[in-house]
């Protein structure tokens, strides 16, 4: 028997970060970071497929509590991931199930689940590319595949492979993962590393009035976080399309930057005091701006 609840993937830090001190110190595999939306697919004590998006559970056999933007048809009319799952319980698929975000990537390559990673209940740990993709080859599973394996690989190495794409947008790929199987962090976890492009990385940020350094700390925060790619990425990731979705947007921007950044601004800004309401107040100034921007550009 093994653990059939939805699994969150393990978050992939920023190659920058602490987490990842050390982590080129070794074989390195070098993966594409694909512009998609987290998702995964395993079989529960029943053998019934079931389907979740980073957060959440949303299907579970016939039982579907969330479409997924079509995820749960297209791993129930897969019969690869079906046989795969069957005849291999103990593991589970996460992967980029690939439908437009902020990067345009050709039809072909769209609506498609591409794995990622694969996760044994079994021996309680991913592993390894070498271990999964000859079998994922057999089932007819779409995968990524490495870059480049390298051995003690520099920044400067890495940064040759930015803007690279296997899926029709070379030049404009949404950046890299990498990945060594045998690192352990000083916090003694394997984590994994990311590098975002250049042309993707969040760098448009939001204007305020002063020199840069005397800043309130709540401006610093929303000039890293809050920035027009982190706001299209969820107005698309939640399909919104009219000038009435900004209150929601609102929420959501705010709520991400939170939940995924909090950490990372407590030690970037040096435990700051931070107001609360007023990061909310220039948050959503913020998330104005940058979504009007969107909706124009889309018009035209």
């Amino acid at each position: 028997m093994f653990d059939n609840t939805h699994k969150k993937y393990n978050k992939v830090e920023r190659i920058e970060k602490e987490e990842c001190d050390g982590i080129l110190d070794g074989e390195v595999y070098l993966f594409e970071k694909i512009d998609g939306a987290n998702a995964s697919a395993w079989v529960d004590n029943n053998l019934d497929i079931c389907c979740g998006s980073r957060n959440r559970q949303v299907s579970k056999g016939k039982e579907v509590y969330d479409d997924f933007r079509g995820l749960v048809e297209y791993i129930g009319d897969h019969e690869g991931v079906y046989s795969f799952l069957n005849d291999f319980p103990n593991l589970r698929l996460f992967g980029e199930w690939l439908v437009k975000h902020t990067i345009n990537y050709p039809q072909k390559y769209q609506n498609k689940f591409y794995v990622f990673d694969v996760y044994d209940h079994q021996a309680d740990c991913y592993i390894h590319y070498n271990d999964y993709f000859h079998l994922l080859e057999k089932y007819g599973i779409p995968y990524i595949q490495p870059f480049a394996i390298l051995d003690k690989p520099t920044m400067e190495h890495i940064k040759k492979y930015l803007g690279k794409s296997n899926y029709g947008v070379d030049g404009n790929g949404e950046g890299v993962v990498v990945k060594r199987y045998d690192f352990m962090n000083k916090f003694r976890r394997n984590t994994y590393g990311k590098i975002v492009a250049k042309d993707f990385k969040e760098v448009n940020n939001l204007v305020f009035d002063g020199c840069p350094k005397y800043l309130p700390v709540e401006n610093k925060i929303v000039n890293k976080y809050v920035t027009i790619a982190r706001v299209r990425k969820m107005a698309e990731k939640h399909d919104l399309k009219e000038m009435s979705d900004i209150p929601k947007l609102f929420g959501l921007v705010y709520n991400d930057v939170i939940t995924e950044d909090i950490w990372d601004i407590v030690k970037t800004f040096k435990k700051p005091t931070i107001d609360f309401k007023q990061l909310n107040h220039l948050s959503d100034k913020a998330v104005k701006n940058y979504y009007i921007e969107y909706l124009q550009t889309k018009g035209e």
